[in-house]
């Protein structure tokens, strides 16, 4: 189903902000859940498809009561991303009205690069034939606009390949050129470890799953990628 673009999705501490109605959940708990995000890129036959499984959650705070929102409203969330690699995510969002910027921060533990091929493919052009993910973490803000952060993944022995438009034959030419630009690991051979920046604006008809993620997605792509910005020094 096509997203209808004119629609506009608010970010959910900013609708609480200019809610007039009297909210206040202490605490919502989520457990053994699952999330599938997937989407028909424009100008893509390709699906883009994400999982996120084994969700166990704690959201705390869900308020519009002056007294409540001084505080945050906060979610730290433990699952599997593609149902393996071990992912830690935590969320700060101010209730203060006028308030915008939402922090995030998590990691994503050891996994093989394969498992993002779904995730990847579609977006980058390059199939993901083998390498490994040892450790990725990261730190963002957000507003209802735009995202910026940093991303450091340490992976080793990437290998990627392209394919003919339209065809499952490799185009042995791209491909051998591809795996002489991409950067194959994090570290470098010479020990240094590249930490890059992340950025993505927003798609207001779009929820905050598909937000977060695209912001992680710029920093993927940032650390594989020759031309990636590194992170800017503090």
């Amino acid at each position: 189903k096509p997203f209808n673009k004119t629609k506009y999705v608010g970010l959910p501490h900013i609708k609480l902000q200019n809610s007039s109605d009297e909210i206040h959940v202490p605490l919502v708990s989520v457990k053994n859940s699952h999330l599938t995000i997937e989407e028909q890129l424009e100008n893509k036959d390709t699906l883009f498809s994400l999982t996120i499984n084994d969700i166990d959650a704690k959201i705390q705070n869900i308020s519009t009561i002056p007294e409540f929102t001084q505080n945050p409203l906060t979610v730290n969330i433990n699952a599997k991303l593609m149902n393996e690699a071990p992912l830690h995510v935590a969320m700060n969002m101010p209730l203060k009205k006028g308030h915008h910027t939402m922090y995030f921060a998590g990691e994503l533990g050891q996994s093989e690069f394969e498992l993002y091929d779904a995730a990847l493919y579609p977006v980058l052009g390059l199939k993901i034939l083998s390498g490994e993910i040892d450790e990725l973490q990261f730190t963002a803000q957000a507003n209802n606009t735009s995202s910026t952060g940093n991303m450091t993944m340490l992976y080793h022995n990437l290998e990627a390949t392209v394919f003919k438009s339209n065809s499952l034959e490799k185009n042995k030419f791209l491909s051998w050129s591809v795996n002489n630009v991409v950067r194959k690991s994090n570290p470098n051979k010479r020990g240094k470890v590249k930490e890059v920046e992340m950025q993505f604006t927003r798609d207001t008809y779009k929820g905050l799953g598909n937000y977060i993620w695209k912001t992680l997605q710029s920093g993927i792509v940032h650390t594989i990628s020759p031309t990636g910005k590194d992170a800017k020094k503090k």
